[in-house]
């Protein structure tokens, strides 16, 4: 039976109270769950302020520069807060029937019974007084001193900016006491789904050998190698340059082709062509959201997917080696330069993760101690998973420059310049992960809290939130949690 004057009646929690909606639980911070708290909920009028005397009414067509009497009623509950505040012995609020509008925050020693008919008189009827809210939260008790909470009802129509759903949000209270109260959320919000990585910029192409033989460019720092210089008059040709190249994932750099052989009075050696670079390697992908986020003082911290990691760069490829110069009787001819390798192509970035899904709560503690009974907790669904997003392309390398021509002198020719080899492509950017499926709480505990369901609830959680699925080859991530009571 409600006492509608706003006065605690002490709970045994020993007594043998025909539970129907499951223990009450402790959590120790340490994941415990399921073992009976040690305490009760003193008295009002055993506590040192004193006894709350004259309460204060608040009505929707009250005034708020009222004196909050039953003929001269408040308007808003936080004008009673702080009526409530200001003056100790006056520490209960009584709700008349109609809609309260906009988050309440409790603060100190003070209890909100509904229950009351527009004239003032009682009715055991908690939906004759509402509060509702859009911003998230429903009633906000933040180290509150044995506050109460009875005969009315909490609808929470939007989610906060965390895109979670609270009907009553406790924030270390001492012995709150939640009864018969109908509380009521929305849907979590469902997680964004992750943006693609971003695609590699191609390697710039080798410089022919008639020009110079330089190596490509490459913006992730995986040049080609230079050709090999042609060899002067009888001489070998230089040798090309290796391409750029990096440890794994990124691609090794071709090796540079070798000179050609100079000659007197006959034909000189080509210079042979550059290798290729390496391609690099694929990124991993991201690791799936968990079917829980993480919950402290702030509220729900939804879990997201992991981003895909980058793609490592191609090795830049070799130059091609210089031809070998000709010494001839009549005429000196020099060797073809060799051209240069291309650059190296730029890895693909990773593909970013699914945000979680936001959770739906009844009541969330944490730290302090609560009680509930006599109530019915009906939150809303947990929020879908987002999806994962690709990541991005590597790019391929650039081409190798052709190698310098050879040069006649009578019958006898210098040797040509080798070709150089192409950039290896970049590695494809890891797939983000899928983010967790959001959670649909009825008693949510955590920070060492103690939480005691003491008798005559109901609880009705919603469906677990789905999850979101990963980026191509990627990794899905968890469906949430549904559950009367939870403690992570």
């Amino acid at each position: 039976m409600l006492d509608l004057h706003g006065t605690y009646k002490p709970h045994d929690a020993s007594a043998d109270d025909s539970r129907t909606d499951g223990d009450a639980f402790t959590d120790d911070g340490n994941g415990g769950e399921d073992t009976l708290p040690d305490f009760e909920i003193p008295d009002l009028d055993e506590l040192p302020d004193g006894p709350c005397e004259d309460p204060i009414w608040v009505s929707p067509s009250g005034d708020d520069e009222g004196t909050g009497t039953l003929e001269n009623p408040l308007q808003t509950i936080s004008r009673a807060v702080q009526m409530a505040n200001e003056q100790p012995d006056r520490c209960v609020i009584n709700l008349m029937e109609g809609t309260y509008d906009g988050e309440v925050a409790l603060r100190g020693r003070v209890e909100l019974v509904g229950c009351f008919r527009s004239d003032g008189s009682p009715a055991d009827d908690r939906s004759l007084a509402r509060i509702t809210s859009s911003t998230g939260k429903g009633i906000v008790a933040s180290t509150t001193l044995h506050a109460r909470i009875a005969c009315l009802t909490v609808e929470v129509t939007g989610v906060g900016a965390d895109g979670s759903a609270y009907g009553i949000f406790a924030n270390d209270p001492t012995g709150l006491l939640v009864e018969n109260v109908h509380i009521m959320t929305v849907p979590g919000a469902d997680g964004a789904d992750g943006t693609p990585g971003l695609d590699g910029l191609t390697g710039g192409d080798g410089v022919h050998g008639d020009s110079g033989g330089s190596g490509g460019g490459s913006s992730c720092g995986h040049l080609g190698g230079a050709g090999g210089n042609g060899g002067g008059p009888g001489d070998n040709g230089g040798g090309g340059l290796t391409g750029g190249g990096g440890d794994s994932p990124h691609g090794a750099g071709g090796t540079g082709g070798f000179g050609g052989e100079g000659r007197d009075a006959e034909n000189a050696g080509d210079g042979t062509g550059g290798n290729p670079g390496s391609d690099g390697s694929s990124g991993l992908p991201g690791e799936g959201g968990q079917e829980f986020g993480a919950a402290d003082q702030e509220g729900y911290d939804p879990s997201g997917g992991g981003i895909g990691s980058d793609g490592g760069a191609g090795g830049g490829g070799g130059g091609g080696g210089g031809g070998g110069g000709m010494d001839g009787i009549i005429e000196d001819v020099d060797g073809g330069w060799g051209g240069g390798g291309g650059g190296g192509g730029c890895w693909g970035g990773g593909g970013m993760g699914g945000s979680g899904g936001g959770g739906a709560f009844g009541i969330y503690l944490y730290a302090g101690s609560a009680t509930v009974r006599d109530s019915l907790i009906e939150p809303g669904n947990g929020g879908a998973g987002g999806n994962g997003a690709a990541g991005g392309l590597g790019a391929a390398g650039g081409a190798g420059g052709g190698g310098g021509d050879h040069e006649w002198a009578v019958s006898y020719c210098s040797g040509y310049g080798g070709p150089g080899a192409a950039g290896g492509k970049g590695g494809d950017g890891g797939s983000g992960g899928g983010g967790g499926g959001g959670p649909s709480i009825g008693l949510l505990c955590c920070g060492g809290c103690i939480f005691d369901t003491a008798e005559g609830n109901s609880i009705r959680p919603g469906s677990s939130g789905l999850q979101g699925l990963g980026g191509p080859g990627g990794n899905n991530g968890q469906a949430g949690i549904s559950a009367e009571t939870y403690s992570p």
